[in-house]
């Protein structure tokens, strides 16, 4: 094991086969996409995380390919927790559970994808809403990929470069 600063390698070896956005990894890695990290260890620095969460006009949960869709940040995820489906509910309602009695500090490696100055989730966003409700003592390890926000590379893009200027 040799000291190196993370590139889309590294990236690969982590997350793929468990992101579940449609990332499109032969693009990036043959474009040799830059990784890079960044730490938060205080719930406070997880409310303007974008996540892969979209709603139509009305607030209801959609597709991100839905007419209209608009992408969440963790803290507007959270304010329409009474809209959410019945799964994500329930998973985030578990999550929150197991957090309570912790008595050391969460730890979690998180893969994003940068969009100009703000990052989007591109995993764990279950895990990263119950620490968030939770108020929790989490510390987590951003492994961002630094590519250009195109659509080619992660469809949601379009929907952000699009449609949301407030990203």
């Amino acid at each position: 094991m040799a000291r190196s600063v993370p590139d889309i390698n590294d990236f690969a070896s982590l997350f793929h086969g468990s992101i579940r956005a449609q990332l499109n990894w032969p693009a990036l890695m043959q474009m040799q996409a830059a990784v890079s990290q960044e730490v938060a260890a205080d719930w406070r620095h997880l409310c303007d995380l974008r996540t892969v969460w979209h709603v139509d006009s009305e607030g209801r949960a959609v597709d991100w390919w839905s007419a209209g869709a608009q992408p969440l940040t963790i803290h507007e995820a959270g304010e329409l927790q009474d809209r959410w489906p019945p799964e994500r509910a329930a998973r985030v309602r578990s999550l929150r559970h197991g957090l309570r009695g912790m008595v050391e500090p969460q730890v979690l490696i998180v893969p994003a994808y940068r969009v100009r100055d703000r990052l989007l989730l591109l995993d764990a966003t279950h895990r990263i809403m119950a620490g968030y409700l939770e108020r929790a003592d989490l510390r987590v390890l951003f492994m961002t990929i630094e590519a250009p926000p195109m659509p080619e590379l992660l469809p949601d893009l379009g929907v952000v470069e699009g449609s949301n200027d407030n990203f």
